[in-house]
């Protein structure tokens, strides 16, 4: 009995699809952090406008 014939089991396809769409939403999430950190360095001073409070940042502390 050879090693490919003791491990019989199928594969879901929905586990498949479901490993494609986390990597995938992974890459897409790390690139727009990518994005978001060279444009915090770029730009070292920003604003945030809530409610009832403006906050002044300096990425660069």
């Amino acid at each position: 009995m050879t090693r490919a014939d003791a491990n019989d089991d199928e594969v879901s396809g929905w586990a498949i699809g479901a490993a494609a769409f986390a990597a995938f939403m992974m890459l897409m999430l790390g690139c727009w952090l990518l994005i978001a950190g060279i444009a915090a360095l770029a730009r070292d001073g920003f604003s945030v406008a809530t409610e009832n409070y403006l906050f002044q940042f300096d990425t660069t502390t």
